[in-house]
């Protein structure tokens, strides 16, 4: 292919993310990017949303920034957990038009964007890749697209081409971009500049010396390059993340409409980033230098940018009320949150969980999750609503030998055919209309009626109406936990193979 030749541009979605740095608004299970985020804006809510990845979330704001760009193909590359989030944030035309990869395991963003590579390279022989993380705010989207146009022919000459951001302060969670000190203004052109040295992740005396060089830009985590350099930058730095990457494509298989890496072979893949894989390393990397407003949304400071202002530099989401507090950022969920006589703190509060912290011990939120994890509490991966392919449950309350949820069950979906061996189900139809199969009967369930199922009984739950089915589901036994569950049958592939 000529290099003269424009190729097709492919968006490439990353929807990796361990929902740690926001704990506990979000978790492993419910990463950042599908949280209804900016629901909460100056604004309470109820807390009775219903998509699990719709709406005002971080990964839907990305989607709409892709369809300003010319292109008829999109590749989202998500982890298993996430895959139903993605599908349901879409519409049917964006559905249509994306191939959705999933990654086994998570192996960070090198390996995703080397999936993605092959998968564009098979469909299209090359293709432009514009790589872009789905968890970033950008509240000037169009000036992206213009540098992505103006950073084009750089990439089209086998460059690869960062998108950088000002720096604003030293931020050691960001990647920094060096350049020729006498090209530190972006020429009139707007064309990229030669990167003299990148470096992820520099502790703060770095970042400090290089923003006071004026010769530096933040790391957007947007690139733009050929699917055909980014595979030879993998093979020429990481062999082996590209070999078993390969094999991992090669021995693809569909799944419920799923693209799917083969798990053995990617399990194989270094756990690396694509900036410490090819950018620290590569020779051909120019930055692009935009102001689009971007945040990364990183970190509960980073958060506290774009949430509502509420007086003495206090940021806020929800029902607050703040005395004599300043510097705070406050994230309420649907009830009352009160602040007073503190300063500077992170106070965030959520259906299950509620974090009270100082804003300079911000990131040592991973080890309080990690502190979690090894307890095996849930609350380190799992909301109190817990949203699945079907639609969502949510734990009303909990105690001994009983637990009451609300479950949601989407238009068209149904629960799995299954049984619990130690806990017995009374089912109550507050909206909508059920088929219930229980053992051998199967008949359907108006609002203000109820079905008992007992232990060990094979039964499924099924919407076949045309709104959200809502029930409440009381369950009584000697053990609850969501491990005491055969199934039998389900549309959404979950049976683990014998």
């Amino acid at each position: 292919m000529g290099k003269d030749k424009i190729m097709q541009l492919v968006p490439v979605v990353m929807c990796g993310g361990s929902g740690v740095r926001l704990w506990p608004l979000s978790r492993t299970n419910h990463p950042k990017q599908f949280v209804p985020l900016f629901d909460k804006v100056g604004d309470g809510g109820d807390g009775e949303g219903d998509a699990g990845g719709g709406e005002n979330t971080l990964f839907r704001h990305t989607m709409d920034r892709i369809a300003r760009f010319d292109c008829r193909r999109t590749i989202v590359v998500c982890n298993r957990a996430h895959r139903f989030f993605v599908a349901d944030a879409l519409c049917e035309r964006e559905r249509a038009a994306c191939v959705i990869l999933v990654e086994p395991s998570q192996r960070n963003t090198a390996p995703a964007a080397a999936l993605a590579a092959l998968c564009a390279r098979d469909a299209f022989d090359d293709a432009m890749l514009l790589i872009m993380p789905s968890d970033h705010a950008i509240s000037e989207p169009d000036a992206l697209v213009k540098a992505v146009a103006a950073a084009t022919p750089a990439a089209q000459q086998d460059q690869i081409v960062v998108f950088g951001v000002t720096p604003e302060r030293a931020e050691s969670d960001y990647g920094y971009i060096r350049i020729d000190g006498d090209k530190a203004r972006r020429p009139a052109s707007g064309a990229p500049l030669k990167v003299v040295e990148f470096c992820e992740k520099p502790d703060r005396q770095t970042a400090a010396r290089w923003i006071a060089g004026g010769d530096c830009y933040w790391n957007s985590g947007i690139f733009l390059l050929k699917a055909s350099v980014y595979l030879a930058a993998v093979a020429r730095f990481e062999p082996d993340l590209k070999g078993a990457c390969e094999r991992a494509w090669e021995k693809r298989h569909d799944d419920l409409g799923f693209t799917c890496a083969e798990a053995e072979e990617f399990a194989r893949c270094r756990d690396i980033s694509i900036d410490y894989a090819v950018l620290e390393r590569a020779d051909n990397v120019m930055v692009m230098p935009v102001d689009m407003g971007w945040n990364d949304l990183g970190s509960w400071n980073a958060l506290g940018e774009v949430l509502a202002v509420a007086g003495d530099n206090n940021r806020i989401s929800g029902d607050v009320l703040l005395r004599e507090a300043a510097g705070n950022i406050v994230y309420g969920h649907g009830r009352l949150v009160g602040v007073l006589g503190v300063d500077d703190c992170i106070v965030a509060d959520t259906p299950d969980a509620v974090l009270v912290a100082a804003k300079k011990h911000a990131p040592a939120i991973r080890q309080l999750v990690a502190e979690l994890r090894a307890d095996h509490r849930p609350e380190a991966d799992e909301q109190r609503k817990v949203f699945r392919p079907w639609g969502y449950y949510e734990s009303l309350h909990k105690a001994e030998n009983f637990q009451v949820k609300r479950i949601q069950v989407n238009p068209g979906h149904g629960l799995s055919l299954q049984l619990h061996h130690h806990r017995s189900e009374h089912w109550v139809v507050v909206k909508g209309q059920a088929r219930v199969t229980k053992g051998e009967e199967l008949f359907t369930l108006s609002e203000n009626e109820s079905t008992y199922i007992p232990a060990q009984v094979r039964h499924r739950l099924e919407n076949v109406g045309d709104e959200p089915l809502r029930v409440i589901e009381v369950q009584c036994g000697t053990y609850l936990d969501e491990d005491d569950i055969v199934r039998f049958e389900d549309r959404y592939g979950r049976i683990e193979p014998a």
